[in-house]
């Protein structure tokens, strides 16, 4: 077998721990470092156990790009987005279409904004504190990198 083989077997296996625990029990907090550790180990045990392949190195970029690529892109698999949401509205009109006025109603501050902020509070990167929100440092944190990274493509402040 092969190190592409193996990368995508124990990526397989990892998506399967994951989809397990997940099922069991749906982590309250920090549900990205429980996906991180779910790869990560699942990495660890595929180099330990896992014989003949071709390359290490390779078996290991392929898996954590695979790996990663997953983690990057599953906040957005967890929570819906706004055009996720109006994509499903007009889907569910079917070929008749939607109603500019009932897309516009069913898109409300609760589905939009009120959610966002609640993950805020419950993921520890914003408080209320005196009927205001607050970053803490890990948000303030969160807050800056994207804001360098936005910097470092020349791209605009705002999101």
């Amino acid at each position: 077998m092969n190190a592409i083989s193996h990368a995508l077997l124990t990526f397989f296996v990892a998506m399967l721990v994951h989809l397990a625990i997940w099922r069991i029990r749906l982590p309250k907090k920090n549900r990205a470092i429980v996906l991180l550790n779910v790869f990560f180990w699942t990495l660890v045990l595929g180099v330990i156990l896992l014989e003949g392949i071709s390359s290490y190195t390779d078996y290991i970029v392929l898996y954590c790009c695979l790996a990663a690529a997953y983690i990057v892109s599953y906040p957005a698999m967890e929570a819906d987005s706004p055009s996720l949401e109006i994509v499903r509205n007009i889907a569910k009109a079917g070929a008749s279409g939607l109603e500019k006025g009932e897309l516009y109603s069913t898109m409300t501050d609760e589905k939009l904004v009120v959610a966002r902020v609640e993950d805020l509070l419950n993921d520890g990167l914003a408080r209320l504190d005196s009927g205001k929100y607050m970053l803490t440092p890990k948000g303030r944190f969160l807050a800056g990198v994207f804001v360098w990274f936005r910097g470092l493509l020349n791209a605009p402040k705002g999101g």
